[in-house]
């Protein structure tokens, strides 16, 4: 790991800008997360203003409550000397919640009769069979 640490310090231009805005990022989430016990990512500091994400609302509301010791807090150890306030926005972190799959709704006997009716009427192969397949649910 060294190796590419010696790289990204010797790196010039937007390309290193950008990596060490990450790396105080980082190190930002990790103080935040220390001292509020919050999961947080940095979206940007721009205007004085830290610009946080948190994946819930209960945890923006308690953010936003406790805002100014904790950006005095920060503060005190260097970590954003120039911000003046705080900006939380809800983004769910959708990895972790496993959307579950959708199961087709059932169909009346009504519709499976209609839908088999228009198959057995239709000249087109691939109509006749997604309409077959559709009255078997």
């Amino acid at each position: 790991m060294k190796l590419l640490e010696d790289i990204l310090d010797n790196m010039a231009g937007a390309t290193a800008s950008i990596v060490r805005q990450a790396q105080q990022f980082k190190r930002l989430e990790s103080a935040i997360e220390q001292v509020l016990g919050i999961q947080v990512r940095v979206s940007s500091i721009r205007n004085d203003i830290l610009y946080l994400q948190v994946p819930t609302a209960a945890q923006a509301t308690q953010l936003q409550y406790r805002q100014y010791p904790f950006l005095s807090k920060l503060q005190h150890e260097g970590l954003i000397p120039n911000v003046r306030a705080l900006k939380v926005q809800v983004r769910p972190d959708t990895t972790e919640s496993g959307r579950v799959a959708r199961q087709p709704a059932k169909i009346s006997s009504d519709n499976q009769s209609l839908l088999k009716a228009h198959a057995a009427a239709t000249d087109f192969p691939a109509l006749k069979s997604a309409l077959l397949k559709l009255s078997q649910r």
